[in-house]
């Protein structure tokens, strides 16, 4: 039981990193957002002063893009191109860092947790072989 909650615990720090963002963008306008950014983020659809990624007429699509410097990043999408119908978006950004230590943890935990079941699977079998001794 121990190991179980370790491990819903290494999950929930490990979802504490990413960042969903859902909203709507109403026809024929740009809708935008600010983020600081430390290095090493991923993310979808980022402009800094320059278009990094453009996509035009897709449903869907999947983007990575490490940072090299830190700052506030805009990020904005854009409807224009419809006249009448709002597009709901959700995008996410997470830090791969971020993943990479959880992932270590969320290990190291799984480790002990195994290590104590194996410890009271052991001793379990102990209590048994001296019960059955002593009934025999």
């Amino acid at each position: 039981m121990y190991g179980l909650e370790c491990f819903f615990l290494t999950l929930i720090t490990v979802f504490a990193y990413e960042k969903d963002i859902t909203f709507s963008v109403q026809a024929g306008s740009t809708d935008c957002f600010y983020h600081k950014v430390l290095v090493r983020i991923l993310r979808s659809f980022l402009i800094v002063g320059r278009v990094i990624v453009a996509d035009y007429k897709k449903q869907e699509n999947a983007h990575r893009h490490t940072s090299i410097l830190e700052g506030d990043y805009r990020i904005c999408f854009d409807n224009t191109f419809s006249t009448f119908s709002q597009k709901t978006v959700k995008t996410y950004m997470m830090r791969v860092s971020d993943i990479v230590e959880s992932v270590i943890k969320l290990k190291e935990n799984v480790s002990a947790a195994r290590r104590l079941q194996e410890l009271l699977s052991a001793h379990e079998a102990r209590d048994r072989n001296l019960a059955e001794e002593m009934c025999a």
